[in-house]
């Protein structure tokens, strides 16, 4: 039997070491996905299904949360780091807590 998972189900079900945050690896996702909404939004504009100010406002959001990332990045780095002491419900593990 074929089990479908969804993406909210596997993001519920992810632990602190699956949700490290790694930036290089999260812009280019950004970035793919920017690429892959604009060539479908040019196909959908084309045929009727979006508008053209419905898919610029959604590309200039994509295109605003990519600017926000790489200028937090720049200022704190750490910040798209996540310390492997953190569980799985975001409290401070004993060691952790102790330094």
């Amino acid at each position: 039997m074929v089990k479908i998972v969804t993406a909210r189900r596997l993001v519920s079900e992810m632990t602190s070491d699956d949700a490290t945050l790694v930036l290089e690896p999260a812009l280019d996702e950004l970035e793919r996905e920017l690429n892959v909404r604009m060539r479908c939004f040019d196909k959908w504009i084309s045929e009727g299904r979006m508008s053209g100010t419905d898919a610029r406002d959604r590309v200039s959001r994509l295109m605003g949360a990519i600017l926000i990332i790489k200028r937090c990045a720049a200022y704190d780095p750490s910040a798209f780091t996540m310390p492997s002491q953190v569980t799985s419900s975001g409290d401070l593990s004993e060691s952790a807590a102790d330094e």
